[in-house]
């Protein structure tokens, strides 16, 4: 079993160890870790990219070359062993910034895996900033905590949301019931998901009623669902030089927290980003 320290009560978990004990650990144990923690925080890392990059497989199949050339025109470099990655600042999606806050990676993309782990590994910061956390939420607790609030009376049962690309808005749409479930816990959840016309993972989203369906405004679905998300214990990471962050897209929803830099300061907010798709076939029958 590995010694891990709960950052909330229901969300995030700090795996202390060198790099040698991390790379150490049992595949499947820290797979088990993550899936049930929904997130892991390591500290103090200072290696390469390419170590990183090996790192990575730890928690399942990390995306390749391939994967960038057929899906997204971002730049990215290939680690020693094959894995890709990205060197990610918050310049790399000016629109991101601009229009999307709580959001889910990987939603709906053409020939991709959906909700992929990401793994950020913080290589630089601005000298003086204030700000710039990475929020991560559980999403299973707005499915438990659903009928003990008053969400408008909506049935979760008869909500779906349209889904469509992010990279390429408007194609390979989708739709899908609100209410999804883990595909190795079981648990439930809503899938929640940026709502928006533009940049935006679901476009439109309806209640199946005998009497017809009844559409919801994107307004209305992102004030309920921010104001769902923000009840909770949400796991705020406030970034150090050294520090690794996995979280599974499956169970959770993240944005970037507010962000200032200041006069004078030196540097930028710099991450290894590397996705790794997950290896549910890998892993034991499920025990809560």
């Amino acid at each position: 079993m590995i010694k891990h320290t709960p950052i909330t009560k229901d969300i995030g978990s700090i795996v202390e160890g060198t790099f040698d004990e991390l790379m150490a650990l049992d595949d499947i144990e820290l797979r088990d870790l993550v899936y049930r923690r929904k997130a892991l925080v390591f500290k103090n890392i200072d290696v390469s990219a390419d170590q990183m990059a090996e790192f990575s497989k730890k928690f399942g199949r990390p995306w390749t070359a391939d994967m960038y050339k057929n899906h997204t025109k971002e730049h990215f470099n290939v680690a020693n062993n094959g894995v890709a990655y990205t060197i990610y600042d918050d310049k790399s999606y000016p629109r991101l910034y601009k229009s999307l806050t709580w959001h889910c990676d990987i939603a709906n993309e053409k020939g991709l895996e959906p909700f992929p782990f990401r793994l950020l590994y913080c290589k630089e910061l601005p000298t003086k900033m204030t700000g710039g956390s990475t929020d991560v939420a559980d999403l299973g607790i707005i499915r438990r905590e659903w009928a003990e609030k008053d969400q408008h009376n909506i049935n979760l049962n008869n909500l779906k949301f349209l889904y469509n690309s992010w990279q390429k808005n408007f194609t390979n749409q989708k739709w899908y019931p609100a209410l999804d479930k883990h595909p190795w816990t079981g648990e439930e959840f809503v899938r929640y998901n940026a709502f928006g016309n533009d940049g935006a993972w679901i476009l439109r989203t309806v209640i199946d009623r005998a009497e017809g369906e009844l559409r919801l405004t994107n307004e209305f679905m992102r004030e309920l669902s921010t104001s769902q998300i923000e009840a909770t214990d949400f796991l705020e990471h406030k970034w150090e030089v050294g520090d690794v962050l996995v979280f599974d897209n499956w169970a959770t929803i993240h944005r970037r927290g507010d962000m200032e830099i200041l006069e004078g300061s030196e540097g930028r907010r710099s991450f290894v980003r590397i996705s790794i798709d997950h290896e549910f076939d890998k892993m034991p029958p499920y025990q809560a």
